[in-house]
């Protein structure tokens, strides 16, 4: 997915980018894509690569949240709420 001004997008379109089935994609791009986020995490690239498609892994999502606040990007809604059972 390549990124785009959600300024120029219709609000249902930006919703379903930001709180759908892309809102990891999204997120991961915005921090700087998935090469720099496995180096800041010491992790593979190809292990983040998946994030992409399967969410962010539980383990890692408290770091990401901190490397998103020094980088002033925003979170998606519910990200560090555990999903309910």
């Amino acid at each position: 997915m390549r990124h785009v001004n959600a300024y120029l997008l219709p609000l249902d379109i930006y919703f379903h980018i930001w709180h759908g089935p892309y809102m990891h994609e999204k997120l991961i791009n915005d921090l700087g894509g998935y090469q720099w986020l496995a180096a800041q995490l010491k992790l593979k690239p190809n292990r983040v690569r998946m994030w992409k498609v399967r969410g962010v892994a539980w383990e890692y999502r408290n770091t990401i949240a901190r490397l998103a606040t020094e980088r002033r990007v925003v979170l998606p809604i519910g990200f560090l709420e555990p999903q309910a059972a």
